[in-house]
């Protein structure tokens, strides 16, 4: 992927999740919680049938958190020099404390949870590895 694609790339994912995590944060009631009934259930139903006790609702919820911060990893590493990526893990675990702290000061009704900064940071740094990683590998295999 050349320069300018990485750009466009990250500009258009770091796009969609700002107004998608705007969204989440400012959501008056919890994301999950019109779902979390049916999925507790479902997950119930699979540990009955024999899929390990793994598969709990807190444990697929961390998961979900940290799928949600690994596009906003990868975004940001994209956009960010080559020296200077690592950068993009920093801003995202800033960015899982302010999410936090905002649901904290502007909803009331919702849960600022210390586990959910956690799993966002994961997804962050995920994202962030991803990132060089990929761009590591083009530029290795890069036709001479």
């Amino acid at each position: 992927m050349s320069t300018r694609a990485s750009r466009i790339v990250g500009l258009s994912l770091l796009g969609i999740m700002l107004i998608g995590g705007a969204l989440v944060i400012l959501w008056p009631t919890p994301v999950d919680r019109v779902l979390s009934g049916s999925l507790r259930s479902f997950l119930d139903r699979l540990r009955a049938a024999g899929l390990p006790d793994l598969f709990r609702y807190g444990v697929v919820e961390f998961g979900a958190n940290v799928l949600l911060f690994v596009p906003l990893g990868f975004a940001l590493a994209l956009l960010l020099p080559r020296g200077r990526r690592w950068i993009a893990a920093l801003l995202c675990v800033a960015g899982s404390f302010a999410a936090e702290f905002a649901q904290l000061m502007l909803r009331p009704e919702r849960v600022a949870d210390p586990t959910d900064v956690l799993a966002n940071s994961i997804g962050g740094v995920l994202g962030t590895l991803l990132a060089v990683a990929l761009q590591y590998r083009r530029e290795r295999v890069k036709p001479q």
